[in-house]
């Protein structure tokens, strides 16, 4: 398949219709579904490579006319040279963090989160925003925390895990289900792209 560069102008409207597609539409779609299934957050796995596939599949019967275009050109693009491992780097990171802040909300110690969000409504805190003002402020008055934050932020262990339960209770389980949606999106996005580069890496 012969994809020839596109000048700046058309990427940017390929890339639209792409992220209008994939994100614009499936990301809702996905979040209403798992509404219905929040006791049963990876059920939604499944939902993208159904709708890829048959979008793929419509593109290659020319049915979508430039969308179906845009869609065949940009998976095929995304599974070859820098463009796969620029994708391999974001989405390893995006399911990494995601897949640490659902386990942190999910193993966290429930009474111990209850307990300080009362402390902080008790302070007038009730927002993420407030508390992340906060943090902020600490950091800015002891630099030297900043290193021991990003450690706690960015390994998997208690304090982290609290603190995503917490921020998760304030955010009255938002966070959850967005950092699930997000979890199963780019694990399933992964394997699809692995796919399209097995099956077309005889013209990479």
């Amino acid at each position: 398949m012969s994809l020839a560069r596109p000048s700046i102008k058309e990427s940017i409207k390929e890339w639209s219709v792409f992220f209008l597609i994939f994100t614009g539409l499936l990301f809702p779609l996905r979040f209403v579904f798992n509404n219905y299934l929040h006791h049963y957050w990876f059920g939604s796995l499944g939902i993208l490579s159904i709708v890829t596939f048959t979008l793929f599949y419509l593109s290659n019967k020319n049915k979508l006319g430039y969308v179906g275009y845009v869609i065949k050109k940009r998976l095929v693009k995304r599974s070859k040279g820098k463009a796969f491992k620029a994708f391999l780097i974001s989405s390893s990171l995006m399911i990494y963090m995601t897949g640490l802040i659902v386990t942190g909300i999910i193993v966290a110690d429930k009474q111990v989160t209850t307990s300080y969000v009362n402390q902080l409504a008790e302070q007038h805190v009730t927002t993420i925003n407030q508390v992340t003002q906060i943090g902020q402020t600490d950091i800015q008055n002891n630099p030297p925390m900043i290193l021991p934050s990003l450690l706690i932020v960015l390994t998997p262990n208690p304090l982290m895990f609290q603190v995503a339960d917490i921020m998760n209770q304030l955010s009255h389980g938002y966070a959850f289900a967005i950092c699930s949606i997000l979890f199963v999106e780019q694990l399933e996005f992964l394997g699809i792209i692995l796919f399209f580069r097995y099956r077309f890496k005889e013209s990479a």
